[in-house]
This record gives C-alpha cells, structure tokens and sequence, in this order.
C-alpha cells in the first residue's frame, strides 16, 4: 500500500499536464513595474492575479487569449474572450479594479506543460516590445495525499487498504487526474520490462469500471 500510494502521489503530483498563463501583454505596460492611470492595482499585483487564472486548453498549440473592460468595474476572469480553443475554469478570479472611466485590456499566451517552469526556461524567442514573460504553473493538481489502513479479505488480515485524495484546479478531475497516473505508471514499467502497456491499461480501466459500477449498486 505504501509502495504504490507513495509512487501514485508522485507522479500525480509531478506529471500531470495542465495549462498556464506563460506571457502577458498589458496596454499601457511598459514593463512589469509599471503603473496603471485608473486601476487600482499596479502591474506586479495584477500579473500575481493573472497567475492564479486556470484554465482548460484544447490541442497542445499555445493559444492567446484577450480580456478587456471598461471601468469604472471590477475585471475578473470572466471578461476573457476571443478564443474557442481556451476555457476559463475559475472565472470568478480577480484581476484587477478600474477605478476611472478608462479601459483595461491585455493579451496572455496559455500553454500546455507540466510541473513548474520558471521564465527563464521558456523564453528563448524574441518577443514585442511590452510582453512581460511569467513562471508557469502548470500543474492542476492542488493537492494528492494517500492513507493506508489494514484490511481483512477473508480469514486473512495482511492486505492493505490505500485511500489516494485528490484535489484537482477544475480543468480535469480527480478521477482523469487518477488514471493518468495509472497510466504513466505502467509506460514507465513497460520500459523496463517486456509488457504490452496498452493491453495493461485496458485492462485496469475495465476494472475499474467494474468496481464503480458494484459501488454504485451499494
């Protein structure tokens, strides 16, 4: 139990694909220590709120996506618009507020990646003058903790129970998140060891099956 649950945990922790916010562009922005006429927060603020923005992305292709509000109005992530390909999980996550009758509008590039990468590592490419580059998060994971308890099969008492908690963003579910470590897990084996990995993961997804299908009858 403690043997899978401590692999489990680790690969849903560091290995699930997840989207995030990896440049921002703010008219009127010159740079990151910039201040807005009209909005109460300065820039570093704002770009700190972008961040905790998460989001569901369709293909692997970075995508860029626009806000813009006219004030005075408190911007949240729910003004974003102008791209199918990206879904704003929390919109209810604040931005910034527009105190004066001025406008707010910024461009940010979503992009698919795992774990965390600092900004240094993904900006390799010239960009516009303005673009302010960001520390990615991409993992949607908030929290994976796992208990092991002993469990009696029969006139046995050496089995293990493993209870995995999952705390996911929004933009996949416990479950996805669950079955991706699975299936990780088992490409990783494959490597190693001489077995059909595709054939291993469907039959553990039609297990799986099984066993939601008796919990739901109980």
């Amino acid at each position: 139990g403690y043997t899978l649950g401590n692999s489990l945990r680790r690969i849903i922790l560091s290995s699930i694909p997840g989207c995030a916010i990896t440049a921002v562009k703010i008219d009127g922005a010159a740079h990151e220590f910039s201040t807005l006429e009209g909005v109460k927060e300065d820039v570093i603020t704002i770009l700190l709120h972008l961040k905790n923005v998460r989001f569901a992305l369709v293909g692997d292709e970075p995508q860029k996506i626009t806000i813009s509000a006219k004030g005075p109005k408190v911007v949240t992530a729910a003004d974003f618009s102008g791209n199918s390909s990206v879904e704003v999980v929390n919109k209810d996550q604040y931005i910034c507020e527009i105190t004066g009758k001025n406008g707010f509008t910024a461009e940010v590039t979503v992009e698919r990646g795992f774990g965390f990468l600092v900004r240094d590592q993904h900006h390799k490419q010239k960009a516009e003058i303005g673009t302010i580059f960001l520390d990615a998060i991409f993992s949607p994971i908030r929290r994976a903790s796992y208990d092991v308890e002993e469990m009696r099969v029969g006139d046995k008492t050496n089995f293990n129970r493993l209870r995995l908690t999952i705390e996911t963003d929004g933009s996949i579910s416990p479950r996805t998140a669950f079955e991706t470590s699975v299936k990780t897990m088992i490409e990783q084996l494959a490597a190693i060891v001489e077995i059909d990995a595709e054939v291993a993961i469907k039959d553990i997804q039609a297990r799986m099956s099984t066993k939601v299908a008796q919990m739901e009858e109980i």
